[in-house]
């Protein structure tokens, strides 16, 4: 279970959990980690609430829009078909200077969900849409810490990140590719 392996970033990751959290996907086993907090789940398949992140949830706002001082994606978003209908569904939850956590492979997890995001996309959509990144760091499949994936890397890598949502935003963008070959465009 990726909680069994991942302590360090669980423990750096304690001090963003809120008594009002909500955990994107049920986790089942996270028997060496405690959250310090009770929360929530959104699961299509048997949470709290039982939405799908790949819908529009415009029906729900009056329950989950900007409802959440912490929302936690460990692993779920790239699960869901649609992903960008799925990061604006979870982002929108956040309140104004609540924050996101997301946890998401990045390098070598094919076979794993349906994508395998690039980390600079996650970060160019949370900027692009009124969050600041507040913390980032790369682990491998292990657990331990390590430098952001390059092409063709060949190891598995997960991408952790902390966003504050600073502003609040009437339409979501979606970002483009921002980088080539990792270069920023001028």
């Amino acid at each position: 279970m990726i909680t069994n392996d991942h302590l360090q970033s669980f423990t750096r990751l304690r001090k963003y959990c809120h008594p009002d959290m909500l955990m994107l996907g049920r986790q089942t086993n996270t028997s060496s980690f405690r959250f310090p907090c009770e929360y929530k789940t959104l699961d299509l398949d048997g949470g709290d609430f039982k939405l799908d992140l790949g819908e529009d949830m415009a029906d729900e706002w009056g329950l989950h829009c900007e409802a959440w001082e912490t929302v936690f994606n460990l692993g779920t978003l790239e699960h869901v078909w649609d992903a960008h209908q799925a990061y604006v569904n979870a982002a929108s939850m956040v309140r104004l200077n609540g924050h996101f956590i997301g946890q998401s492979p990045v390098a070598g997890w094919e076979g794993h969900g349906i994508h395998v995001t690039d980390y600079k996309m996650i970060q160019a959509f949370f900027i692009g849409n009124g969050f600041r990144i507040e913390d980032a760091w790369c682990t491998t499949q292990a657990g331990n810490d390590c430098d952001a994936p390059k092409r063709n890397g060949g190891k598995s890598v997960l991408y952790w990140f902390v966003a504050r949502r600073v502003q609040l935003n009437a339409e979501w963008k979606k970002p483009s590719q921002v980088y080539t070959n990792g270069v920023k465009p001028s």
